[in-house]
């Protein structure tokens, strides 16, 4: 059975800039998923990422009323 590898950024501390990222991701109402893949991170790391800063990856009411508008809008510019 072969090795996991381990991930390149594996220990390394997170930036300002990747907490100003994630904070303004979250705050769109992105999942946690993709903030995970935008910031280069596991979806593990993202979340004590988010426990160690109290950041909350509860998508809000509102951002997904949002979120769903802008699916909508793009949608439309399709056809």
């Amino acid at each position: 059975m072969a090795k996991k590898k381990t991930p390149e950024n594996h220990g390394k501390l997170i930036t300002k800039k990747e907490l100003a990222d994630i904070k303004r991701l979250v705050k769109e109402g992105t999942p946690s998923v993709e903030i995970a893949k935008k910031v280069g991170r596991t979806l593990g790391s993202l979340r004590k990422i988010a426990f160690d800063n109290t950041i909350s990856l509860r998508v809000k009411k509102a951002a997904k009323k949002t979120a769903k508008k802008a699916a909508k809008k793009t949608a439309k510019k399709a056809k």
